[in-house]
């Protein structure tokens, strides 16, 4: 026991780490290899249903909370995968991109021009926990409660267990333009 209470000194750490890695390689020869995760095992898709989820749940809530509902925008959702394709697939979680800046940068390079325009952004295990921390959320849940939107996009990318979210969302500049352009997509 006397090993436990004293600190270990550089030449025991170091032959600790020798040791420790010499185990952690002998159990890596003995693990059947479908045991190893692969980084192709864990490949980024597209997940339409839990943005299909996610959109339904949008609406449901702007409902109870005596709001109109949002009208899912083709062009929208396009950014709001590439946004989230673009978190998934490059490992980071932040409303800046690297490539593509913030989603009023996106907006832009799109050629979408908007009066209101905002976006939310989850990672979690599923689109039932990532909403559900999105509503917990007082600035996540004013983007999706807000009467200033009347349009959005969601995009949902799953790697693994691990699902990247972005929602767009969007007033047109011109609200007489949209209404022209149909229910599914905004005449922007």
């Amino acid at each position: 026991m006397e090993f436990a209470t004293r600190p270990l000194t550089p030449p025991a750490r170091s032959r600790r780490r020798r040791a420790l890695a010499l185990v952690a390689a002998l159990l890596a020869s003995l693990a059947p290899a479908a045991a190893v995760p692969s980084r192709a095992a864990a490949a980024p898709f597209e997940s339409r249903d839990e943005a299909g989820q996610l959109f339904s749940w949008i609406n449901q809530a702007r409902l109870e909370h005596g709001r109109d509902p949002l009208v899912r925008d083709e062009r929208l959702d396009a950014l709001a995968l590439k946004k989230a394709w673009d978190m998934a697939e490059n490992g980071y979680f932040d409303h800046v991109s690297p490539a593509y800046g913030t989603v009023f940068d996106m907006l832009q390079a799109a050629g979408i021009s908007y009066k209101w325009a905002g976006e939310n952004i989850a990672r979690a295990g599923g689109a039932e926990q990532a909403h559900a921390a999105l509503m917990q959320s007082p600035d996540h849940r004013a983007n999706i409660l807000s009467a200033g939107y009347t349009h959005v996009g969601v995009g949902a990318v799953r790697v693994g267990r691990r699902l990247y979210i972005a929602q767009v969302f969007a007033r047109p500049r011109d609200p007489a333009a949209a209404a022209r352009g149909g229910a599914e997509q905004a005449s922007w």
